[in-house]
């Protein structure tokens, strides 16, 4: 398994697995940004021969944000989502960041168990969030 920074030759595939598998997806145009302006914006994509998945990091000053994490289906419950969450926190980590925080929505049971997993806890409920249902912001504190 190999976790690098995505390329542009990463679009096509992260932009598809986004659309395939969250509520929201950026554009193609936005990601294109995120992934050539690394200086706030961080996107790395993990491989098994192939590109299985990716995260998106934000950071702005001491805080940091993991935007988006998706694993290909067929690749879940293998340990990579865990390994790629924890890369993105220790790379957050590394830039002096103490607070990391996401929002998932309260009926992906999946990711919440992930998310608990690798430390984080519920700041609190954000009501209507999502399209359908609520969403819950998760934080997780580091120790530098």
């Amino acid at each position: 398994m190999i976790i690098r920074k995505s390329t542009l030759e990463d679009l096509d595939y992260i932009y598809k697995l986004g659309k395939e598998n969250l509520e929201t997806q950026f554009s193609k145009e936005t990601l294109k940004t995120f992934i050539i302006y690394d200086e706030t914006y961080y996107v790395c994509s993990i491989l098994e021969k192939d590109l299985i998945g990716y995260i998106i990091l934000w950071k702005s000053d001491n805080y940091g944000q993991i935007i988006d994490i998706v694993i290909e289906e067929k690749y879940r419950k293998k340990g990579y989502g865990f390994k790629l969450l924890n890369y993105g926190i220790n790379y957050l980590k590394g830039l002096n960041v103490n607070v990391v925080s996401l929002e998932v929505n309260v009926n992906n049971k999946a990711a919440l168990s992930l998310y608990k997993k690798a430390g984080f806890t519920k700041e609190r409920t954000l009501e209507n969030y999502y399209e359908n249902s609520d969403g819950v912001l998760l934080i997780r504190r580091l120790d530098l």
